[in-house]
C-alpha cells in the first residue's frame, strides 16, 4: 500500500455530543428523554449518556452542575438535579 502526503484538505468540524443533547441548557428540575431504538439495549445508551453527562459536569461550563440518568419505559431520561 502506498501512502501520499497531501496539502490543502480541510479537517472536518469536531463533533460536539453535548450540542446534540440539550444537557447544557437544562435548569435544575428539568429533564429530557432519549428514546431507545428497537433492538438496542437501554443499558448501552444509558452508559453512553452517563459518560457524556459526567464529561459535561467536569467541564468548565458544567462546573457545579449535577445530573442523573435513569432507564424509563420508553428510553433513558436525564435530569439536572443541582
Amino acid at each position: 500500500m502506498k501512502l501520499f502526503i497531501e496539502n490543502g484538505i480541510p479537517a472536518p468540524a469536531a463533533y460536539d455530543r453535548v450540542r446534540k443533547w440539550p444537557i447544557a441548557k437544562l435548569d435544575v428540575g428539568q429533564s429530557f428523554l432519549v428514546r431507545t431504538p428497537q433492538g438496542q439495549p437501554r443499558r448501552d445508551r444509558q452508559q453512553r449518556l452517563g459518560t457524556l453527562v459526567v464529561q459535561h459536569a467536569n467541564s468548565e461550563i458544567g462546573k457545579g452542575k449535577k445530573f442523573i440518568t435513569r432507564a424509563v419505559d420508553n428510553g433513558i431520561r436525564v435530569w439536572r438535579i443541582a
